[in-house]
Formats: structure tokens, sequence, C-alpha cells
């Protein structure tokens, strides 16, 4: 019976081929997040001149009541990661808050990405 290779997601025998594709999609997801936080942080002034008061009370409210867990949740739906992530800026959420958040959420659609792509190789 002959020995199968390991596929590309897998480790074994000191290699892990997929980690270096794991580990680039989960830097490049958790960079754009944190890119998106520093706009909004920095463009507060244009979200003021382009949404309503009533809006960015709404925005306010959601992101002090859920914050971290908005950001953890939204991580996996694309269009909400990234506007969320420039509407915490009317949160009281910090960096050191919303970075690890951001990676944690980011975590589950970046190890399924993975294991596709570690499915169609194989």
């Amino acid at each position: 019976m002959a020995a199968s290779a390991p596929s590309a997601g897998s480790c074994g025998a000191g290699s892990c081929r997929g980690l270096p594709g794991t580990l680039l999609s989960l830097a490049g997801s958790v960079g754009a997040a944190a890119i998106a936080f520093a706009l909004g942080r920095r463009g507060s002034g244009v979200l003021d001149r382009v949404a309503p008061r009533t809006q960015r009370a709404r925005a306010e409210a959601f992101l002090t009541r859920w914050g971290a867990l908005a950001v953890l949740s939204s991580r996996s739906v694309p269009i909400a990661a990234v506007t969320l992530a420039l509407l915490a800026n009317a949160s009281p959420l910090s960096w050191r808050r919303f970075l690890p958040t951001a990676a944690l959420g980011s975590l589950p659609p970046v190890l399924f990405y993975a294991a596709a792509g570690a499915a169609v190789i194989d």
C-alpha cells in the first residue's frame, strides 16, 4: 500500500505547505480592517458631512453597545466588515481592542479559504 503525499494544507514531516498562504491571507484581512479603521478615525469629518446626524447617532449607539462583538461577527461578511471598520470611529473601540477582534473574526473565513484551496490543489 503506497503512502499518500500530504495535502497542500496539511503539516507533516516538518512541512506546512498551506501555512504561509493561510498566514498571508490572515495578514491581508487584518491589514484591510486596520486600514479601514484608520480611515474611519481620520475621516470622521467626512462622515459628519455625508451621513445625517440621526444615522451617525444610530451607528454610535450600535457600536457602543456591540463594539467588539459586531467587529468579530462582521469579518466574514465582505461589505459589512469594511463598513463596520470604517464606522468604528463612532465607538469607544480602541486599536488595542479592534485589532485582536478583527484577527479572531477573520480566522474562520481564512481557514475556510485555505481548506478550499488545498482541496482544489489535491
